[in-house]
């Protein structure tokens, strides 16, 4: 028998550190990188920032650092945010004065949730950066592009001055909104487009004939309407070109645009700026942006639907706009004299003749809308002759009523071209398209995306923090101003240096 040899058993070596080799891997530039430095969960001493003072107010600290539990006497988000001296934006109504939310506003979870928490609780608006005025300008010049600004300076010059009501001023942001959708119909595309709409705990609403006291009006501006066509006449817009009465684009328009079922259809668009050039790293805000052109595209359709002149006189009921108070004359003969696409309207109205408004033409009207008086105060001879014919008094007075029902057609004739569920979203750098990304619109995305922004406002739930990875930490917490007094950053630290430590040493 052959003799086998025996194969002496392997010793494995004891693999356990020692205690200076484990100070020497803890201490070690490695390690030590994967923390910030303020590892314990109090902040160093000192005094607190105002801001962190002021939220503290409503929010409680532990151990000095911010928590994110809201207690349930505390304020909500939102009524925080419409308090009387909150921020107010030149040239829009304060938020206190007529409450609602912009879209933006509304995605609360496309950076982190609990930044805006603080920032919302310390009532001291971010400070506008310089990737914040390029990307400002950057639009302006877009807008520029499709709607050239038109020089007012000579209609102001020999038309009295007079103080604008809220009336017109609002008014003239409904104009602007209608010119803009003749512009689309007219040359297919159109940009900077106000919209509106109303949420709820279940997204935004949609039907009804009444709208619930609680629901929350939400505005946001869509940046670019597309009419994407197969057909290179442009058959559409072609149509519409020939048209320069405004009740002959909101009553025809449905007939063109119904001609052409198959060869056209609006993209809904929105723009974004980068300071540098590629896309954002953070799948939040990649998914935000197009949250965003999503919840715009339902607003369009609302608009455009069956409840679009309610929702657009909700929107004025809120706003606290009389819409059967007449516009100031002055500001009527700047529209006539401007835009020529209200001529044959105004002729209407001036003589009494129907618009085909069912609560216009059938409304009691002031009957003293008398511009005679004006006569003697234009100076300049060419103006005075074109107008003239309508410096006498009117039968019927030009509202808020005529101007958003003329709107509430346009945006019916949009909805129409609303066929495919294809959404983009524009990036830019340094004024030229860096890329497109195409996506699907997602009905219960959009409305879930909307929803949970409302139980966040309404305090319904507490916000939801980041995932706590160590990329998040350095790349979201980094640039929060509330990163060395956040309770929330701080624990993820501590895990994130848990689980680095227990890694080194096993």
């Amino acid at each position: 028998m052959a003799k086998v040899s025996s194969t002496p058993e392997t010793t494995i070596p004891d693999s356990t550190l020692t205690t200076s080799e484990t100070e020497l891997i803890t201490n070690s530039p490695f390690v030590q990188n994967l923390l910030p430095p303020h590892l314990s969960l109090s902040p160093e001493g000192g005094p607190l920032p105002d801001r962190v003072k002021a939220v503290a107010q409503y929010i409680p600290l532990q151990h000095g650092l911010l928590t994110y539990h809201r207690p349930k006497n505390s304020p909500t988000p939102f009524q925080i945010y419409k308090l009387p001296e909150a921020e107010v934006v030149p040239g829009h109504t304060p938020i206190s004065e007529f409450p609602r939310l912009s879209v933006t506003r509304i995605l609360t979870q496309q950076w982190c949730e609990l930044r805006d928490f603080f920032e919302i609780y310390s009532r001291t608006p971010r400070e506008e950066t310089d990737a914040m005025r390029k990307g400002r300008k950057e639009h302006l010049k877009l807008e520029l592009e499709t709607h050239p600004e038109i020089d007012m300076s000579d209609v102001l010059e020999h038309i009295p001055q007079v103080e604008l009501k809220e009336v017109d001023v609002y008014c003239q942001s409904v104009v602007d909104a209608i010119l803009r959708l003749v512009t689309l119909l007219q040359t297919g595309r159109a940009r900077e487009i106000y919209v509106h709409g109303f949420i709820d705990e279940f997204g935004v609403i949609d039907d009804g004939e009444v709208l619930d006291e609680d629901s929350m009006i939400v505005t946001g501006v869509i940046d670019h309407l597309v009419l994407k066509s197969s057909d290179r006449e442009r058959p559409i817009e072609h149509a519409f070109k020939q048209m320069n009465d405004l009740k002959d684009i909101v009553d025809l328009g449905s007939e063109v645009i119904s001609k052409h079922p198959s060869s056209y259809f609006l993209l809904v668009s929105d723009v974004k700026t980068r300071s540098q050039p590629t896309l954002p790293s953070q799948a939040s805000v990649l998914q935000g942006a197009k949250s965003q052109v999503m919840i715009y595209r339902k607003f369009l359709e609302v608009l455009g639907g069956r409840f679009g002149a309610q929702w657009l006189e909700e929107y004025c009921k809120r706003k606290k706009i009389d819409i059967n108070e007449p516009i100031t004359p002055e500001f009527a003969l700047g529209l006539i004299y401007t835009h020529d696409v209200f001529w044959k309207d105004f002729e209407r109205i001036r003589d009494g003749v129907d618009v085909g408004i069912e609560g216009f033409d059938n409304h009691k009207h002031f009957s003293n809308y008398d511009l005679s008086y004006l006569k003697s105060s234009i100076t300049d001879p060419e103006m005075l002759e074109k107008i003239s014919p309508f410096l006498k008094p009117w039968s019927r007075a030009p509202t808020t009523r005529y101007f958003i029902s003329r709107l509430s057609k346009m945006f019916h004739n949009t909805a129409l071209l609303l066929r495919h569920e294809e959404l983009r979203v524009e990036y830019f750098f340094q004024g030229k398209n860096l890329h497109d990304v195409y996506f699907q619109y997602d009905e219960n995305v959009m409305a879930t995306v909307a929803a949970k922004g409302l139980e966040f406002w309404k305090g319904y739930r507490d916000p939801q923090p980041i995932e706590g990875t160590f990329k998040n930490i350095n790349s979201i917490c980094k640039y929060c101003d509330f990163k060395d007094h956040c309770l929330w950053t701080k624990e993820m630290e501590q895990q994130n240096y848990d689980r680095g430590h227990n890694s080194m040493l096993y």
